[in-house]
């Protein structure tokens, strides 16, 4: 029976004539019950009076029903929570204060729950105690027309803060369930820490005798920091949750099962058979490109005015020319791309990756795959013009983007008679345009420079030559036994870091020589 008293009894369930006349007719059923049942010993009879000589100072009790200071211009709402194995619950306080004002904290309303018969871990009763914090802000937020400045979440269970902070699916059920709740009924507010002796929701979990009640300003008004004017969240706070080595100690964990996951990447992210356009599908990307680009930018500002509608520009159609080739090469060369990626050497397997390898191929600063070669040392000529974009001719967007950027349509159309030799003037606009781009032809597969970018020996890197080592001096004016007999004296690297230049010693002095007029003499044994 004394059990059954204390779950009930709690000091805000006091203030409520329905729970005085129940508490009433408990206390007439309990002492009929004394006459049937056998007699109970007297401690619990001391007990039981001592409890009902505490209703005499519900007459001290005064709740003012106003709890907004006078023209406040800040208004907080500030939610404790707290959990006992008798009871568990929430409270709630507004803080009204002005610039040049007191701070004024009175107490909102409360609301506590007994805690259920079977047992049930305090962690999980401070969890059940966080969620009808969740719940009342909820009712406080519907019900008052009034809008809050700040709201804040109190409990002093490091452990709930951390299930509140963690992502629901690393949680059991039961904890997962209520922490999803929470997070939707509190908008994933931030939950921050209070000592348990500054935690008025201690008082409700717990209970407080009738002639404490009324003298109690933990209850009434809160901690005693909210009621400083210079309070600081950061100076009363500890947030719990982000230290991983205490993460895996919480408990309610979802068991961690070892799993293996192979990342394979798409090679069908784009339909490019499905354009048949260069243009159709460059302008279809571009505006992918800007939506995304608004998307984004929206994030770090307010003014949605600001997102890009007009036109394509020039230099959205050439990014999106780009990703396009990017896309492209992913699909078309899927080892190269990855190996230079992780910065691994190329293997010179197969046909094509034969071809590939003396080309001197490399990433660029937005991770296409470019020409390299000696042609980047050459001053006037532009970036794409030294180092072209490698792309298969099998793949469906090499001859879609030859044909309509070179000659306006594919390779496959019909040919168009030379207009070449035909004065401007005769031609129609039609022809007049299809002479242009006659002429862009013949310009193009003229300066084939950028073919010369193919190496066709020395694909793979030799070893270098080092120093002092015994070398014989090539000279094409001279028979093999006339060659002169050197020694490595230094090595000129070039840009791409291979030495392609020596000084060596002879009898006749220093000279320099290119290596692939110096042969070295086996002397020494190989490493």
């Amino acid at each position: 029976m004394l059990s059954t008293i204390s779950q009930i009894y709690d000091p805000l369930g006091l203030l409520s004539p329905a729970v005085i006349i129940s508490k009433i007719l408990l206390q007439k059923l309990w002492l009929s019950k004394l006459d049937w049942d056998t007699p109970v010993s007297p401690e619990i009879v001391v007990t039981w009076n001592n409890f009902l000589a505490t209703f005499n100072h519900l007459n001290d009790l005064k709740i003012p029903r106003h709890v907004i200071g006078d023209d406040p211009q800040h208004v907080e709402l500030h939610v404790f929570t707290d959990a006992s194995q008798s009871a568990y619950g929430a409270c709630a306080y507004i803080r009204t204060y002005s610039d040049n004002s007191d701070v004024t904290v009175k107490l909102l309303c409360a609301k506590s729950k007994v805690a259920p018969l079977k047992s049930i871990t305090i962690p999980r009763l401070e969890l059940c105690g966080a969620l009808v914090g969740a719940k009342l802000y909820k009712k406080v937020i519907e019900s008052l027309r009034l809008t809050f400045n700040r709201v804040f979440f109190w409990t002093d269970s490091t452990i709930v803060i951390s299930w509140v902070q963690m992502s629901p699916h690393l949680l059991k059920p039961f904890v997962q369930n209520r922490v999803t709740e929470i997070n939707e009924l509190t908008n994933d507010s931030i939950w921050f820490h209070v000592a348990s002796g500054d935690n008025p929701a201690d008082l409700l979990s717990r209970g407080l005798n009738l002639d404490m009640l009324a003298s109690c300003d933990l209850w009434w008004t809160g901690p005693p920091y909210l009621r400083n004017h210079r309070f600081n969240i950061q100076d009363h706070v500890k947030s719990f949750g982000n230290d991983k080595p205490y993460i895996n100690v919480l408990p309610e964990l979802r068991s961690q099962d070892a799993s293996n996951f192979i990342c394979v990447r798409s090679e069908v992210f784009i339909q490019f058979e499905n354009y048949s356009s260069f243009n159709k599908l460059r302008r279809t990307w571009a505006y992918v490109l800007r939506f995304l680009n608004n998307t984004r930018n929206r994030i770090h500002r307010s003014d949605k005015s600001i997102d890009q509608l007009d036109c394509l520009s020039v230099d959205e159609l050439n990014a999106s020319e780009l990703i396009l080739a990017k896309f492209a090469q992913m699909q078309s060369f899927p080892e190269l791309y990855e190996r230079l990626l992780s910065n691994l050497p190329i293997k010179s397997n197969g046909k094509k990756m034969n071809c590939i390898s003396g080309l001197n191929v490399f990433l660029d600063a937005q991770n296409i795959i470019r020409v390299g070669g000696r042609l980047g040392n050459a001053t006037t000529f532009d970036y794409d013009k030294k180092h072209p974009i490698l792309l298969c001719n099998k793949h469906h967007f090499s001859p879609l983007t030859p044909g309509h950027f070179l000659i306006g349509r594919p390779l496959t159309a019909p040919p168009v008679e030379s207009l070449l030799d035909v004065s401007t003037s005769r031609l129609s606009r039609y022809h007049y345009i299809e002479q242009l781009r006659q002429q862009f032809w013949q310009r193009w597969s003229r300066e084939y420079v950028s073919e010369l970018q193919q190496r066709t020996k020395w694909k793979t890197q030799q070893k270098d030559i080092k120093l002092d080592a015994l070398v014989i001096l090539k000279d094409d004016n001279l028979p093999p036994l006339k060659w002169r007999l050197g020694r490595i004296k230094q090595v000129y690297p070039g840009a791409d870091g291979v030495s392609r230049v020596a000084d060596i010693y002879t009898a006749a002095g220093v000279t320099r020589r290119a290596f692939s007029k110096i042969c070295p003499l086996p002397l020494q044994p190989e490493e």
